[in-house]
């Protein structure tokens, strides 16, 4: 598992990333410290998903936003740090449309309009959205982790790469967890006796470790099974 101060970290990934990462604040709402935009210098160019086009006629536009009549202009309005779009207004003869972060390609559909790092153009009734990447953009490039081993980094390298300051627990050549499945022998309960002191006797550096880092039971009874 990966942790930041002690916690286990979300290890959120995504397909492509298109050159550069986001901060996790610039699509959702919390700013965590260990999913911060990075550069993306080793992914692959991925044909339709490095760079892509998307284009959204006055038809298709007015059944999307529906409430606000015919769509006169589509406008970005803010831009995060890394270059990917905030905040997109939408602008109709009966009303305005503010999106804002990772809302923004709901109603667009998030297959087609692949991510937030994109220009766009409105002309004569049409939108043509020039974008980069597909995903959400935050923490690893999926393209960006197997362009990074096929150039010989190694799986702790390439987790420190696109999660900062995160540190990395896991099994060694002497730490071990031992499993006891009771499902299996619920009905020797001579067995079940045994196990349970032979369990007691083996080390379990890992889920120790683990059981300090981690504030929720889940991952600890994931383990047990």
């Amino acid at each position: 598992v990966i942790t930041y101060d002690d916690e286990v970290a979300c290890g959120y990934f995504f397909s492509t990333s298109g050159g550069h990462t986001e901060s996790s604040e610039n699509v959702w709402s919390a700013a965590l410290p260990y999913l911060r935009g990075v550069e993306d210098p080793y992914e692959p160019e991925i044909k339709n998903n490095t760079n892509w086009t998307a284009t959204y006629t006055q038809s298709e536009l007015q059944k999307k936003f529906p409430s606000i009549g015919i769509i006169e202009n589509i406008e970005i309005t803010e831009l995060s740090e890394n270059g990917r779009v905030t905040e997109l207004v939408v602008e109709g003869s009966r009303g305005t449309k503010t999106l804002t972060k990772n809302s923004i390609r709901t109603p667009f559909g998030t297959t087609k309009l692949k991510s937030q790092w994109f220009d766009v153009e409105f002309i004569d009734g049409t939108a043509t959205f020039e974008g980069h990447g597909f995903g959400h953009g935050i923490g690893m490039s999926q393209y960006g982790a197997m362009g990074m081993s096929e150039e010989g980094f190694s799986h702790d390298e390439i987790l420190k790469w696109y999660y900062t300051d995160i540190e990395i627990l896991g099994l060694d050549d002497e730490d071990y967890i031992y499993i006891y499945d009771e499902e299996i022998n619920h009905n020797d309960e001579n067995n079940n006796s045994e196990r349970e002191d032979e369990q007691e006797k083996l080390p379990t550096p890992l889920l120790d470790s683990i059981r300090e880092a981690c504030t929720t039971n889940w991952i600890l009874e994931l383990i047990r099974k």
